[in-house]
């Protein structure tokens, strides 16, 4: 039988002060299945809003390692709240370790304060903000690697379970080539993204001084920049042709590197 599960939704409008709270009713047909490496699969995922108005009927999901998908579909079919189901990790058996960014559509200071404080990320200035994400994700990724390494060491040798040592060792190898990318290569690629996107005569102004639209790019190198596990990327705004055909070519480049 299906897993029922309830969720408080957010709609959120032309600003915060706006924002409506709806009661929405996810089904599941089973626990979502995730292989390092592989796909994340939801099986029978379904989503009635309130008012018993159906937004899309159960439907298999499969997300890929190292795949771009879109997902295509008329205003206020449910992708933004499937985006929203995912980067939440509620749905029974989600992998909790897993990294994901979330890059709403709309802009708001929740995003940034969802990192730093309020204060913080209002006096942030976009390389400051930028560079303490990585920073941030670096320190995510050491955390991973000792507790990986911690249990490569606990496997007994006499009952050690080949398969194991061999995914918690590819694992390993991994989340060191991410780190060694992460901790060398990104500053270079945070200076390059600045000038590609604009942001570079910026430099000197706190995110509280810059429109939405700057404040997106800003969030959008971050995104990228941080290496997530899976990166959502809900209706990409405020982007002038340049500034499309940078995330066209990091979208590939990320991709072609995880495969």
């Amino acid at each position: 039988p299906p897993l029922h599960t309830q969720y408080y939704v957010i709609d959120t409008t032309a600003s915060m002060a706006d924002s409506q709270t709806h009661l929405a009713s996810y089904n599941i047909a089973a626990p979502v299945t995730y292989h390092r490496g592989g796909a994340l699969a939801l099986t029978g995922l379904s989503l009635v809003h309130d008012g018993g108005r159906v937004l899309f009927q159960p439907a298999d999901i499969s997300l890929r390692h190292g795949t771009i998908t879109g997902l295509v579909g008329t205003n206020g079919c449910g992708k933004t709240s499937l985006a929203r189901i995912l980067s939440a990790k509620d749905l029974p058996g989600f992998p909790q370790g897993l990294v994901i960014e979330y890059l709403a559509a709309s802009d708001d200071e929740e995003y940034l304060a969802g990192h730093f404080t309020e204060e913080d990320s209002l006096s942030l200035k976009p390389i400051e903000y930028i560079d303490l994400r990585i920073q941030q994700r670096s320190e995510q990724l050491l955390e991973q690697i000792n507790e990986l390494e911690t249990k490569l060491e606990s496997i007994d040798e006499v009952d050690e379970d080949e398969v194991d040592l061999e995914q918690i060792s590819d694992q390993l190898a991994q989340l060191y080539d991410l780190q060694d990318d992460v901790s060398e290569k990104i500053q270079r690629e945070m200076h390059h993204a600045l000038d590609e996107l604009g942001l570079r005569k910026y430099e000197d102004k706190q995110l509280s001084e810059l429109s939405s639209g700057w404040r997106y790019k800003c969030r959008l190198i971050a995104a990228f920049l941080t290496h997530p596990d899976l990166l959502i990327i809900d209706e990409p705004s405020f982007l002038d042709e340049s500034s499309t055909q940078w995330l066209v070519s990091r979208s590939k480049e990320a991709s072609n590197k995880d495969n």
